[in-house]
C-alpha cells in the first residue's frame, strides 16, 4: 500500500452516489417476504425442531457466507433485524439519541463477543435444541428494535452491536454486486466507520484507520475467522468431552490471530492485503467444510440420496466465491494505491513552515503555518476572535497589526472598505483575510488603540485652529471657513438631501458612499429595527445563545456623527409621496427628498399559514427573531430543535444550535442542501461535516401539516415520519419587503424593479440590497447589497458607476466554525464556451472553477477549514496565472493554494 493514509471514502463511491439497484417498493417487498420466512422458520423450529434445526444449519446459515461475499448489500437490504432496527424511524416514534462514546467505543467487541459465543454454543445447546434457535431468532429483532427506538439510524444494532455485523464486514468487504443501502435514505451520521454508507471502502477504513484500538479490533477479526471455522469443523463428531472442545476451538482462533501477526511483523506483508487473504481463506473453508453439512440436510429433508460428485462440486463452489472474494480485494487494493499515490502531499518548503506570533493583548504566543490565514491561526490557538463571513465584509475580526505587517498579504479592496466602515487603527487589518507570510505581533483588543479618526478629532485642521474639536472635518467645511465658495458633487448633482430607508448593509453603505462622495449632501437614514446596523449573517450565534447583539454590531456609537448621518430607529415610513417629493411616518412626520433610496430589505418567508402563531415557532431574519428564539431556549429547556429549510441559513441555524447543545435536524424540500450553490458531490461533503455534529437531515421532504395548537409539537410530513421537537425555526427563503413601493405606484414584481443604475421607474427614487429586482434576479446577498449600494450612489451624484471589484461579484459564504464553503459569481454557467474546472472524484474537498478564455465566472470551493483563503485572493484578481490554472486542471486545489501562497500577495 501507499504510505500516505487515505480515508477509503476519498476513493470509493458512497451509497448516495451509486444507482440504485433495488426500487423502493421492490425493497418493501422483499424486506416483508423475507420476515414472513423468516417468522415461518421460528414457528417451524418451534413445531417441528428437527426438521428446522436442519432447514437452519444445513441450508440457512451455509448459504449466508455466499450472499455476504457476492452481494452485502442485498442482505443488509432485506435482513429481518435491520428491518426491525428501523422501524421506529420509518413509522416515526423513538428517542433517536446519539449512541454514547463509551457505548460505540464497546460496541464491536460486543458483537464479536456474542458471535463467539453462539458458535461456542452450538455443540453444546444450539445444534440440537429447536427452542433455544428459535428464541434467539426472536430476541435479536427484539434487541434491534430497541435499539432503533433508543438511538438514530442504525447505532443501535445494525451497525454495532448484531452479532452478525463483523462477519458482514469481513465478508462484504469487496462485493461481487454492489447493492446500494437502501434503509436510510439520508444518512444522519449514526456511526463512524459505516459499513452501509460505503461498502467498498470497508476494508482500508477498517484495516488502516487512524484509530489503531478500532483497526486491531477489525483485524483481528479478520484474522481469527479461519481459525474458527476450522476449530468448529474439524471437530465435528470429537467425543473428548466440551471443555477440550472449547480449549481447541478457542486456541484454533488464536493460532491464525498469531499467524496474521507474524505475517504484518516479520514478514512485512501488507495489512489490508494480508486480512483479505485471510478473509477469502475463511470463506473458501467455511464452504467447502460446510459441503458436507448440506448435502446430509438435503437428504434428510428430502429422503433423496446425491450423488458423491454433489458435495465436491459445493466445495469446489466455495473455494470459487473465497478465490472472488480474493480477486475482489485485490482489485480494490490497487485502485485505492494509485489514488494515494495521486495525492503527492504539497512540498514542505511551501506548507511545512511555521512561523511565531505575538499577541499583547492576551500575552499569548503561537503558530501559524505559513500560507494560514490569520483567524484559523488565532481560532487554532483558541484566541478570542469571531469569524463570521470570513469574506473581508461584516468586520468582526478586526486586528492591530504592531509589527510585522510587511509578513501579510496585501488589503483588497472589501477589506479596505470594511476597516474604513469600522474606523479602527490605520494598522489594524481583518484576520480572515490576513495570510500569514512571516512573524507578527498583534494585539486582539482593538479597542486599547485609537483610530485615525479619533485622532483627527484630538487636533485641529492643519492651519484652521479656529475649528472646533468634534466636528466633520470636510473638504466643504474647509473650504467654507477660508471664505471659498464650496464645490461639492452634490451641488453639481442638484441632490441636496437624500433619504435612506433601511440601515442594514444595502443602506448603511450607501450613507458611507454618498458621505464619501460628497461631505455637504444632507442624508437622513430611517429604520422600522430599532437596534443599530448589526451583521444579519451573524444572527445563527446570537439564537443560539452563543454570541451577544452587541458583538456582531457593524458600527460604533460615534458612527452617525463621524459619517454626518441623521440616523432614526423605530421609525416606520407610511407612504411615499412621489409627486410631492415627501415620505410620511407612522407618527404624522413628513420629511422631504431630493433622492429617496429604499433599502426595505426582505422578510422570512413562511413554511405555511400559522405556522408563527405558536409559542415555539420562529423565523430568523432579525436581531428581534433571534433574541426571541435565544429567550424561548433559556426559558423552555429546549433539547431538540427542527430547521425547516436546507439553504445557507437553515444550515448556519441548525450548526449554531447544535454547537450550543440542542439536538438538530433538518427538514429540506430540495434533492440535497443547498442545491442553489452545490451540486450532489459538494452537498454530501457538506451532509457529512453536519452529520458530524450529530444534526440529522431529511431530504426531498414537504411539510404536510403542524400538529400542536399553542405550543408546536411536530411536523406532519408528506411522507413518515413526523418530526417532534421542542423548538422549530423556519429558514426556507426570504420574500422581498415591495409593499411600500407598490403602494406609491413603483413596479415591482418579485422585487422593486430597477435598471442597471439601481434606478426604479420613478428617476428620483432607487431600489438596493434584498428589495431590488435586477434583470429578473433578487440576489439576497451581502455582497450584492454592497455593490448595489456603491451604485446607486454614484448614480445619484451623477457619476460613473464604480469600478467592477471582487464584491461586484455574487459571493456567499457559509458561516461555519468548522468547514470553509464559497460561492462566487455564476455557479452553475450554461455557456458551452465556459471550461469547468472540478476536483477529482471522492475528495475530502470539492470544488468547480468556471472559466472563459482563462477568466473566472463562477466559482464555488468546500472543504476543511482553512480550504479557500488564498485560492479566494486569486479569485478577485478575475483570472489565474498560468501555473495555477495547470494545478487546478490537474485536480490538484492543495497545490494550486500552495503556488498562490508563494507567489506573493494578490494585489487588490
Amino acid at each position: 500500500m501507499a504510505d500516505t493514509r487515505l480515508a477509503g471514502t476519498q476513493v470509493f463511491p458512497n451509497f448516495q452516489h451509486l444507482p440504485p439497484l433495488l426500487s423502493p417498493r421492490l425493497a418493501s417487498v422483499l424486506r416483508w417476504t423475507v420476515l414472513v420466512v423468516y417468522l415461518a422458520l421460528v414457528l417451524l423450529l418451534l413445531l417441528a425442531p428437527v426438521q428446522g434445526l436442519l432447514v437452519f444449519w444445513g441450508l440457512v446459515v451455509p448459504a449466508l457466507p455466499a450472499l455476504l461475499v457476492v452481494a452485502p448489500g442485498l442482505w443488509r437490504a432485506i435482513c429481518p433485524m435491520a428491518f426491525a432496527n428501523q422501524a421506529p424511524s420509518l413509522l416515526g416514534f423513538g428517542l433517536r439519541r446519539s449512541l454514547p462514546a463509551w457505548l460505540a467505543a464497546c460496541a464491536f467487541a460486543i458483537a464479536v463477543s456474542l458471535f463467539v459465543s453462539a458458535v461456542a454454543l452450538r455443540p453444546l445447546i444450539l445444534n440440537d435444541h429447536g427452542t433455544a434457535v428459535a428464541t434467539l431468532l426472536l430476541v435479536a429483532p427484539a434487541l434491534a428494535l430497541v435499539g432503533g427506538f433508543l438511538f438514530k439510524g442504525r447505532s443501535g444494532w445494525c451497525g454495532t452491536f448484531c452479532p452478525l455485523g463483523p462477519l458482514q464486514r469481513d465478508y462484504g468487504h469487496a462485493p461481487t454486486i454492489v447493492v446500494p443501502n437502501t434503509q436510510c435514505g439520508t444518512c444522519v451520521g449514526c456511526q463512524s466507520g459505516c459499513y452501509d454508507f460505503a461498502p467498498q471502502a470497508t476494508l482500508f477504513d477498517d484495516v488502516l484507520g487512524d484509530d489503531p484500538r478500532q483497526a486491531g479490533q477489525r483485524r483481528f477479526f479478520m484474522s481469527m475467522m479461519p481459525g474458527l471455522i476450522a476449530g468448529y469443523f474439524l471437530q465435528i463428531g470429537a467425543n473428548h468431552g466440551y471443555p477440550l472442545w472449547l480449549a481447541i476451538f478457542l486456541g484454533s482462533i488464536l493460532a491464525t490471530v498469531g499467524l496474521y501477526q507474524f505475517a504484518i511483523s516479520f514478514l512485512g506483508t501488507d495489512p489490508a492485503r494480508t486480512a483479505a487473504v485471510f478473509a477469502a481463506a475463511a470463506v473458501a473453508l467455511f464452504n467447502g467444510l460446510a459441503a458436507g453439512v448440506v448435502v446430509h440436510a438435503v437428504e434428510a429433508l428430502t429422503g433423496l440420496v446425491l450423488p458423491d460428485v454433489f458435495e465436491g462440486v459445493l466445495a469446489a463452489l466455495g473455494i470459487i466465491i473465497g478465490g472472488t472474494l480474493l480477486f475482489q480485494s485485490f482489485r480494490l487494493a490497487q485502485r485505492y494505491d494509485a489514488a494515494a499515490a495521486a495525492l503527492q502531499p504539497v512540498s514542505a518548503a511551501v506548507t511545512g513552515l511555521s512561523v511565531s506570533i505575538e499577541d499583547r493583548g492576551t500575552g499569548r504566543i503561537f503558530s501559524a503555518d505559513i500560507g494560514q490565514t490569520l483567524l484559523a491561526a488565532m481560532q487554532a490557538a483558541g484566541l478570542p476572535v469571531v469569524g463570521v463571513c470570513r469574506a473581508g465584509a461584516c468586520g468582526s475580526d478586526p486586528v492591530v497589526i504592531l509589527e510585522g505587517g510587511d509578513h501579510l498579504s496585501s488589503i483588497g479592496a472589501d477589506e479596505a472598505a470594511t476597516l474604513a466602515r469600522l474606523a479602527v487603527p490605520t494598522a489594524a487589518r481583518l484576520a480572515c483575510q490576513a495570510v500569514v507570510s512571516g512573524p507578527l505581533v498583534i494585539d486582539t483588543d482593538v479597542s486599547r488603540h485609537k483610530s485615525h479618526a479619533e485622532k483627527k478629532r484630538e487636533r485641529p485642521a492643519e492651519g484652521r485652529e479656529d475649528l472646533p474639536v468634534g466636528v466633520l472635518v470636510t473638504r466643504t467645511s474647509l473650504d467654507a471657513a477660508a471664505g471659498r465658495t464650496p464645490l461639492d458633487q452634490a451641488d453639481l448633482a442638484g441632490v441636496g438631501h437624500v433619504v435612506i430607508i433601511g440601515n442594514g448593509v444595502a443602506g448603511s453603505t450607501a450613507a458611507e458612499e454618498l458621505r464619501r462622495i460628497s461631505p455637504a449632501v444632507r442624508i437622513t437614514l430611517l429604520s422600522i429595527e430599532r437596534h443599530a446596523f448589526y451583521n444579519r449573517m451573524a444572527l445563527a450565534p446570537v439564537a443560539a445563545g452563543k454570541e451577544s447583539l452587541e458583538r456582531i454590531s457593524m458600527i460604533d456609537a460615534g458612527w452617525a456623527q463621524r459619517v454626518g448621518v441623521s440616523v432614526r430607529l423605530g421609525t416606520r415610513v407610511s407612504s411615499i409621496d412621489r409627486a410631492g417629493r415627501t415620505v410620511t411616518t407612522l407618527t404624522g412626520e413628513t420629511l422631504a427628498y431630493d433622492r429617496l433610496v429604499l433599502a426595505t430589505g426582505a422578510r422570512a418567508s413562511l413554511p405555511m399559514p400559522g405556522f408563527l402563531g405558536r409559542s415555539n415557532s420562529f423565523v430568523l431574519r432579525t436581531a428581534h427573531d433571534a433574541l426571541a428564539i435565544s429567550d424561548c431556549i433559556r426559558r423552555t429547556h429546549a433539547r431538540r430543535a427542527l430547521v425547516l429549510g436546507g439553504g445557507v441559513l437553515g444550515v448556519e441555524t441548525a450548526e449554531a444550535l447544535a454547537r450550543a447543545g440542542l439536538s438538530v435536524g433538518i427538514i429540506h424540500r430540495g434533492r440535497h442542501l443547498m442545491e442553489r450553490q452545490l451540486d450532489s458531490i459538494g452537498a454530501r461533503l457538506l451532509e457529512q461535516y453536519l452529520a458530524g455534529l450529530d444534526i440529522d437531515i431529511v431530504t426531498g421532504a414537504s411539510i404536510e401539516r403542524l400538529i400542536g395548537d399553542d405550543r408546536l409539537m411536530a411536523v406532519k410530513l408528506e411522507r413518515p415520519p413526523a418530526m417532534n421537537a421542542d423548538l422549530f425555526v423556519a429558514a426556507i427563503g426570504n420574500t422581498a419587503n415591495t409593499e411600500l413601493a407598490a403602494s406609491c405606484g413603483l413596479a415591482t414584481e418579485r422585487g422593486i424593479l430597477v435598471n442597471g443604475r439601481m434606478r426604479t421607474d420613478d428617476p428620483a427614487i432607487f431600489a438596493i440590497g434584498d428589495c431590488a429586482e435586477q434583470g429578473g434576479v433578487v440576489s439576497g446577498l451581502w455582497s450584492s447589497a454592497v455593490t448595489h449600494a456603491r451604485i446607486a450612489a454614484a448614480a445619484i451624484m451623477d457619476m460613473d458607476p464604480p469600478a467592477v471589484t471582487e464584491t461586484s461579484k455574487p459571493v456567499l459564504q457559509l458561516k461555519s466554525a468548522g468547514i470553509d464553503l464559497l460561492s462566487v459569481g455564476t455557479v452553475f454557467p450554461k455557456d458551452p464556451e465556459i471550461e469547468i474546472l472540478r476536483a477529482p472524484a471522492f475528495s475530502t474537498k470539492w470544488w468547480s472553477i468556471a472559466l472563459r478564455d482563462g477568466a473566472i465566472v463562477g466559482a464555488n470551493v468546500i472543504g476543511p477549514v482553512g480550504s479557500l483563503a488564498t485560492i479566494r485572493r486569486q479569485f478577485a484578481s478575475g483570472r489565474l496565472d498560468p501555473e495555477l490554472l495547470e494545478s487546478l486542471r490537474a485536480g490538484r486545489l492543495e497545490r494550486a493554494a500552495a503556488h498562490a501562497n508563494t507567489a506573493g500577495p494578490s494585489q487588490p
